[in-house]
């Protein structure tokens, strides 16, 4: 059985990896313990960003040529990136 390390923690807060999906590992169980969280918190957290990242890759427009598989991996990257995002600014 493997172990959820530090690290692997420390990528997915920081979005340098994603979540695997629910059904394909007994994972999401290991890192809710690992950071003492509700059962079920991560597999619900986990899709909603896919549906958001979906409805995202279906508001892409293209008029000649279709991107290859790479193209949409980088823009997913991109929307996890947290460079792209600016702090909340309180009013």
């Amino acid at each position: 059985m493997a172990e959820v390390t530090e690290s692997y923690i420390s990528q997915l807060l920081t979005g340098k990896k994603s979540l695997p999906a629910p059904n394909r590992s007994g994972i999401y169980e290991k890192i809710e313990a690992f950071l003492k969280l509700s059962s079920g918190v991560l597999t619900k957290l986990a899709e909603l960003q896919r549906k958001e990242e979906l409805a995202f890759l279906e508001r892409l427009r293209f008029k000649h040529q279709w991107p290859t598989v790479l193209y949409y991996y980088r823009e997913l990257q991109n929307l996890r990136d947290p460079l792209h995002f600016q702090a909340k600014r309180s009013t």
